[in-house]
C-alpha cells in the first residue's frame, strides 16, 4: 500500500482486546515505513489509555478494534475525547449498515474500515484522518450533512447529547458554517453544500471568529475539537462537496511495538 503523503511519519496506536488481531494488525503495520507504533499505557479504552505524542505535532491516530471492547462506544468515546482531544480515532468492525456508520460518525468518530478492507485501505485510512479528513463512504457523508438518522441514538443505547458548548450569540447560519468548518472542509466546499456564495461563508466566518475571539480556521477548530451533531442542521437536497473520500476490518487492550535487536 503506497501512503497518501509519502515522507511523513504517522504515529499510531494499536488498541483491543483480541491479541491475535493486535499481533496481525501490527505485523501490517510495521512493513510500512510510514508507520511508527507508539507503545500504551492502560487496560481500558476511555478511561486510563495512555500513549506517547508524535514528532513535530503530528496527531496520534488511535486505530480501535471494536469487537470485545468492554466499554461502549458511546461511553468511550466521549472519555477518550476529553484525556485526548486531539488525537484521531480510526474504528475497526464488521461490515456495518449505513444508519450504524451515520451513529459512529456523530461520536465524532474520523473514520470507519471494515474487517474485510483492512488489508487493502487501513495504511490509506490512516495517512487521512491524520491529515484532518474523515474516512466513511461518501453516502454516510452525505447523509451525515442531511442530517438524517436524527433521533436514533448513537447506536449502542446513548442519546445524542446536545452541544452546550456552542455559543448562544452564534446565528443559525454561523452555526452550520462552524459545523462543517470543523470538519476541514473548504469555504468552497461549504458554500457548495449550503447553497450559498464562498463569499458569504467567508463574511460569516469572519463574525464567528469575532463572537469566539480567534483570529484563524485554526483556532476555531481547535476551539472546540469535538463537533456538535450535524442533526441540527435541516438539510433537504443538499449535496456533498466534490472532496475524494475513501470506501469503508481487527485489536487485549494495546499493541507495542516490538522490541528492538540487542547487539
Amino acid at each position: 500500500m503506497t501512503p497518501s503523503r509519502p515522507g511523513k511519519i504517522r504515529p499510531v496506536c494499536l488498541v483491543g482486546q483480541n491479541p491475535l488481531a493486535l499481533e496481525y494488525l501490527t505485523s501490517l503495520l510495521l512493513k510500512e515505513s510510514s508507520i511508527q507504533i507508539l507503545p500504551v499505557e492502560g487496560l481500558e479504552f476511555g478511561t486510563d489509555l495512555e500513549f506517547g505524542k508524535g514528532k513535530d505535532g503530528q496527531a496520534v491516530v488511535v486505530v480501535v478494534d471494536k469487537s470485545g471492547l468492554p466499554m461502549p462506544l458511546s461511553e468511550g468515546v466521549p472519555r477518550f475525547r476529553d484525556r485526548h482531544p486531539d488525537a484521531k480515532l480510526l474504528v475497526l468492525y464488521h461490515e456495518s449498515s449505513r444508519s450504524n456508520l451515520l451513529r459512529l460518525l456523530r461520536l465524532k468518530i474520523d473514520g470507519f474500515v471494515a474487517y474485510g478492507e483492512v488489508p487493502m485501505t487501513l495504511v490509506k485510512a490512516i495517512h487521512s484522518v491524520a491529515d484532518g479528513h474523515v474516512w466513511f463512504p461518501r453516502e454516510v457523508l452525505s447523509d451525515y450533512v442531511k442530517g438524517e438518522g436524527e433521533g436514533e441514538g448513537e447506536g449502542e443505547g446513548g442519546r445524542p447529547r446536545k452541544d452546550s458548548s456552542s455559543p448562544e450569540a452564534m446565528t443559525f447560519r454561523e452555526t452550520q458554517i462552524s459545523d462543517l468548518a470543523k470538519r476541514r472542509l473548504s469555504n468552497k466546499e461549504i458554500a457548495d453544500i449550503l447553497h450559498i456564495q464562498e463569499s458569504t461563508v467567508k463574511f460569516h466566518l469572519t463574525s464567528i471568529y469575532s463572537k469566539l475571539q480567534i483570529g484563524t480556521r485554526y483556532d476555531l477548530i481547535r476551539t472546540n475539537p469535538v463537533l456538535p451533531s450535524l442533526g441540527t442542521l435541516p438539510f433537504q437536497a443538499q449535496r456533498l462537496a466534490s472532496r475524494p473520500r475513501g470506501p469503508t476490518g481487527p485489536c487485549k487492550c494495546a499493541a507495542q511495538p516490538p522490541p528492538r535487536p540487542r547487539t
